[in-house]
């Protein structure tokens, strides 16, 4: 099943430059990175148990790594409702089903969705990726989700050459996990990179050797910055997910150009739904099927951040064993 996501993000008024600097600021600053930095060590330091259960199950291993992930994944959801609170506002396509298939005993912050799909989605701004997560969250799927990133990636210092080395790891990955039918989101976005002014020209010059006219348009990214967001107070409060569904078997995925001008067409399809919203402000309602949903991690707890911590204790107890090996070595030296 592939999805088909449009999105756009509704401002606010970005706060006045005196602040920009402000002591909250900087302590939001230093405990947004830190939180993040310790969040992820701990995911890196719990997945080194997985190496223990390869040998046996790589069923189990896939999901304690899934595991991890997701707990994982809730410091970005954690991080928006602490820092950037906002709502996604979701409008299904008739090609979702009914509302009743996807809202589970009417809770709409327990969303269903196929356990297998491809999300494709335009890309306005660094942090879509980040909201995307935010909406696997509500359908349980956090622990499932994989971003293909954008090929010249692969250019940066050090992470770069993982990045490049990882291909055939990833398109082994994605063939195990078909033939096992494990859960997954696989998300793409087709435009490769944000708009910027960097990248506006080439954008305009790819467009006008095949498409007809580009209009000017605000570059989203200028609005909405990673650093604006989570750290002055400067975001979304509402963020706008249209989604459209289409069968694999609906795809022309033989010829490379018929593919082409299906994704072209979905993208002209995005440009007119983007043409109402900026017309309206909202997506068009089909048979009010449009659901409001804030961003919060689904028991509203820290502790749903701090089960992975426990997973530490064997690396305490190691350090603290190591301690005090040291310390008889020196008194037996001494």
């Amino acid at each position: 099943m592939a999805t088909v996501i449009s999105s756009t993000s509704l401002p606010i008024p970005p706060p006045a430059s005196a602040t920009w600097w402000s002591p909250k600021t900087i302590l939001q600053i230093l405990f947004v990175n830190f939180g993040l930095f310790f969040q992820s060590t701990c995911v890196v330091f719990t997945q080194l148990f997985s190496l223990f259960i390869y040998p046996f199950s790589f069923k189990k291993y896939r999901q304690f790594i899934s595991y991890t992930m997701r707990m994982w994944s809730q410091s970005l959801v954690a991080l928006v409702q602490w820092f950037a609170p906002a709502n996604i506002v979701m409008t299904f396509d008739e090609s979702c089903g009914s509302l009743d298939e996807i809202i589970k005993d009417g809770d709409i912050t327990n969303l269903t969705f196929p356990k297998r799909i491809i999300v494709t989605a335009n890309h306005q701004i660094y942090a879509d990726w980040i909201y995307i997560w935010c909406i696997a969250h509500l359908a349980g799927a956090h622990g499932v989700v994989k971003i293909i990133l954008k090929h010249s990636l692969k250019n940066l210092p050090v992470y770069g050459l993982k990045l490049a080395l990882d291909h055939d790891t990833i398109v082994g990955n994605l063939e195990r996990s078909k033939k096992s039918d494990q859960p997954m989101w696989l998300v793409l976005f087709p435009e490769g990179t944000v708009v910027s002014p960097c990248t506006r020209k080439r954008s305009k010059e790819f467009a006008e050797a095949r498409y007809s006219g580009v209009g000017a348009n605000d570059i989203p990214e200028q609005v909405y910055t990673i650093q604006s967001i989570f750290f002055f107070k400067h975001f979304p409060k509402q963020v706008h997910v249209h989604v459209r569904r289409f069968k694999i078997a609906t795809i022309p995925r033989g010829n490379g150009e018929e593919f082409n001008q299906w994704v072209h067409q979905r993208w002209v399809e995005k440009d007119e739904l983007m043409g109402h919203f900026y017309k309206y402000g909202v997506f068009p309602d089909i048979q009010d099927r449009t659901i409001d949903v804030p961003i919060k991690l689904r028991n509203n707890s820290v502790m749903d951040l701090a089960q992975i911590w426990i997973f530490l204790v064997p690396y305490i107890l190691l350090l603290k064993q190591l301690l005090n090996f040291d310390f008889h070595v020196q008194n037996a030296a001494a």
